[in-house]
Order: structure tokens, then sequence, then C-alpha cells
């Protein structure tokens, strides 16, 4: 099934959003859909006996930095852009999560898609500040967060690569509620396709460094006090810094936003280490 549903959706995370509805993991999930696409995704929702409402808006996405979460609001009938699917397998469910989408009513739409109370309430703090900023809430999750290493249920950075088993921002990386959601969606997926199932923990399993224009993994890290030493570095973007990274093979960490490679003390970054 798994194999299926990423021919369908051309996306590891939202073939998994759908995976956990269809399991019943989740009461409703909402997905970007290209128009383009969107008859395909329509088409194999409704053979599998899957509610789907559509969003009377469509999003252009800000594609200048790789994977972002920022997106303009377009008219529906644009020649362009992406719709919001809210799925479920009931439809009052489907519409329930339109609705609460169209009212801007963050905490019950984040209930309705089964997010964590606490996490619900995290976003729409800080969503007006947010919104009109990059409307991620990484770093923000990062300084509400203590004595990493992090637990790799939460690494919702290595989105950018495709991969995660959250679909929220959680209120911190050490949230219990969003731990235990990711627990559940690892062994759906597990029952579903062991390989992929330990290549999502294997990714998870790093250190991030996190910057506004895009992240570097560093991969294979392994923490002994403030000291990081790490194999291979993979990145979203080209940063000035990633040769160096590459060839330094160890950082020192100084505190959640600032670590030291080779004497240059480095402080415009998120220091996320999972483990």
């Amino acid at each position: 099934m798994l194999k299926e549903l990423q021919n369908v959706f051309d996306s590891a995370i939202k073939s998994l959003e759908v995976m956990y509805v269809m399991r019943g993991m989740k009461p409703c999930t909402r997905i970007l859909a290209d128009i383009q696409k969107k008859g395909s995704y329509l088409a194999f929702l409704k053979r599998h006996q899957l509610h789907a409402e559509e969003s009377d808006f469509l999003i252009k996405k800000d594609d200048s930095k790789g994977y972002s979460d920022k997106g303009t609001i377009l008219p529906k009938g644009a020649a362009e852009g992406y719709a919001f699917l809210y799925i479920a397998r009931e439809q009052a469910i489907a519409k329930k999560a339109k609705m609460h989408e169209h009212q801007q009513e963050h905490i019950a739409l984040g209930e309705v898609l089964g997010y964590p109370a606490c996490c619900c309430r995290f976003f729409a703090r800080h969503y007006d500040t947010q919104s009109q900023k990059s409307n991620d809430y990484t770093l923000l999750a990062l300084d509400n967060s203590t004595s990493r290493p992090f637990p790799y249920e939460t690494n919702i950075a290595m989105r950018h690569f495709d991969i995660s088993l959250l679909s929220h921002f959680p209120c911190s990386y050490h949230c219990a509620a969003s731990i235990a959601i990711a627990k559940k969606h690892l062994a759906v997926v597990r029952s579903e396709n062991e390989r992929t199932a330990e290549r999502i923990l294997k990714m998870l399993r790093n250190t991030i460094l996190y910057h506004e224009s895009g992240i570097l993994v560093l991969i294979g890290a392994v923490l002994a006090g403030n000291m990081l030493s790490y194999g291979q570095v993979d990145a979203t973007m080209h940063h000035p810094l990633l040769e160096k990274l590459r060839d330094a093979g160890s950082v020192e960490i100084i505190d959640s936003h600032t670590f030291r490679i080779g004497g240059e003390e480095c402080s415009d970054f998120g220091v996320m280490v999972f483990a």
C-alpha cells in the first residue's frame, strides 16, 4: 500500500499522512495538492472510501529557498497553485476541518487534525507573528526545549527532506504527546515496510543546523559533552560553511543557537541534536 500511495501522492510525508487516516490513526489530515494532480489524488481517495473537502482558495508556494512553510493565497480559479485537501474517513470531519481553516480557528483545526492540545495552543500563540514571516515554528520549538539530545520522534526539521513522523510543530522537542503520536506512526510504517521504517529512523537520528535559508544535516553525529563529531554533511542549500563543516568533522556546541568550528563562532543557526 505504501508504494501505491507514494506513486499517487509524490511525497513520502503526504503518503504517510493518508495512510494514517486509512488505518484510523488520525481522524483527519490536511495535505497540499497541486491542482494539476488533484484529480488523481481525489480518484485514489474515492477508491479507498475516504472523503475529501477542498479549500476555497489556492496557495502559491514560496519555492525560492527550496522547502518552505510560506505561501501566498490565490483565488480558487487561479491557473496554477495548490489546494488544501482535508481528508477523513467521515465526511463530516473533513467538512469540520475545512470550516475551522476558513474561520482561522487554529486550535479547533489542530484538534480535528489530531494534534496535541498543547501544540495547538503553541501554534495559535505565535501565529500572528510567524504568519507574517516564514510561518516556520521550528526555532520557536527549539527555544522552548532543553536538555539535548532531543528525542528523534519530534524531529520535524527533516521535513525539508520529505521525512517526518509528525505533521504539526511540537510545542517543544520533548513534548510527550507528540512523541507518543510519532511512535504510533512509526509502528504503522514498520507494519507496512520494515526498510522504510528503518530509513526514517536513521534520518531522524541526526543533528540539524537550522538556518532561515535551509538546513545542514550532520550525519552520524556523536555528542560527547559539548563536542559533536560526525561523518557526512547533507544540505538543502549551499552555505559558505558547508565545505568547512565537511572538512572539519566536528563542532563545539555553545548553546541552542551557537556553535564553534575551527575557532569560528557561528550564531545564526538553530542547533538541534536528535537521538
